[in-house]
């Protein structure tokens, strides 16, 4: 009997905690050993005439390599390169993707440190870059093109939670012949693998879910075999370009790892609880957002393409409120920008992490001086309910 691959052998937790690459060293150490080197003795394959696996950390490294190797596990995905930062990945991926002359389709609703990246780096290099309503499949029909070359999308998106369809995207983009590229960070591969809705490539900040304790910046793309030629293409650029994760993060990376499902669960819940008490609170709240509720607007296909719903709720202030007031009556949660650690963070998107983003476009999709986003931690839900309402009461 043919042997099953490990990752179709064993559940989430069990592969995001033991190592899929096998111990060679003597000592078989239970936890990933840190690789802190810049070079490596290449001497043996010098003398034996082949190609040395590793030489210089900015090209390979073994920590990072295992790294890797769990991620695309966790994806069902088949290869990965990790980087410096989420926005690492982002920028290497789509530039090893689309060229000068080449466009790109994106949501209007992206995190705003993408849409910078885009309106200035990616336009830059002679790549146009076409915003859309991806929900809208005739606006991404009409914005297809004999240049466009990449499809990119984040779902839920921020701060918005809007859902993107991402097999009917991935239909789209293969009758066409264009890659898809989604940032899956919101979700962590536990709740969900685009990869198996067809998208070719996903990326991650690994400083968020993945790690889960605020203490280390990293990024990751991932994709299938069959994209192995621009996978190719994009390990040599992140080698190139010098966007490497050091062995260190690399590290804290696979320990944050061994905890993700079981803080995910505690995510998924808390978020739910938090997002169910403030819905009733009609008296000071007008809307809350988040993929978990029946009033979603597309909570039946958060329900199909992902197996949790997510830290992040979103909601408005009742216009007049004062914001500021009630930000600075709360406890728990912290105000900063970032998601995904074990404390609770909290931040009004317009003028933090979507400051950059023009007037017009935030008031487009509904970015607005009283919506807040909560990144919900792993506290006691009944302590942070009573915070929130706690603050809501003092206004």
């Amino acid at each position: 009997m043919e042997k099953k691959k490990f990752k179709f052998l064993r559940g989430f937790a069990t592969r995001a905690i033991h190592s899929t690459i096998p111990k060679e060293e003597e000592s078989r150490p239970i936890t990933s050993p840190i690789y802190q080197t810049t070079s490596f003795d290449v001497k043996d394959a010098f003398i034996k005439q082949i190609s040395p696996k590793y030489i210089y950390t900015r090209g390979g490294n073994p920590t990072l390599h295992e790294l890797e190797v769990k991620l695309a596990n966790l994806e069902n995905g088949d290869i990965g390169e990790t980087f410096a930062s989420g926005m690492g990945a982002i920028s290497t991926t789509v530039l090893s993707i689309a060229k000068k002359g080449d466009e790109i389709i994106a949501d209007y609703e992206l995190y705003g440190g993408t849409q910078g990246l885009f309106n200035s780096v990616v336009r830059d290099c002679g790549i146009k870059v076409n915003y859309i309503d991806m929900t809208n499949f005739d606006q991404v029909l009409e914005a297809i093109n004999n240049r466009t070359k990449l499809i990119f999308l984040e779902t839920p998106a921020n701060p918005t939670l809007k859902i993107t369809n991402l097999e009917e995207i991935s239909k789209i983009a293969k009758e066409k012949e264009i890659i898809t590229a989604a940032d899956n960070t919101f979700n962590s591969p536990y709740n969900s693998r685009p990869l198996e809705h067809g998208i070719n490539f996903v990326i991650h900040s690994l400083t968020k879910f993945i790690g889960g304790h605020g203490d280390a910046i990293g990024g990751v793309a991932v994709s299938k075999r069959s994209d192995f030629k621009l996978m190719t293409e994009i390990k040599k650029n992140a080698h190139g370009i010098g966007a490497c994760l050091s062995p260190f993060n690399a590290f804290l990376f696979l320990r944050g790892l061994k905890t993700l499902e079981l803080r995910m669960q505690r995510h998924n819940y808390n978020a739910t609880e938090l997002a169910k008490a403030l819905e009733e609170r009609t008296d000071k709240i007008g809307k809350v957002l988040y993929p978990g509720l029946p009033s979603h607007p597309q909570h039946e296909l958060a329900k199909k393409q992902m197996d949790g719903f997510g830290c992040i709720v979103s909601f408005y202030l009742k216009k007049g409120t004062n914001v500021q007031k009630f930000l600075r009556n709360l406890e728990i949660p912290h105000y900063t920008v970032s998601l995904g650690d074990c404390d609770s963070l909290i931040e009004d998107p317009y003028n933090l992490t979507h400051f950059s983003v023009s007037h017009k476009v935030k008031k487009m999709i509904g970015i607005t001086k009283y919506m807040i986003r909560v990144s919900v931690g792993l506290e006691n839900v009944d302590d942070l309910i009573d915070d929130f309402n706690n603050s809501l009461d003092l206004l």
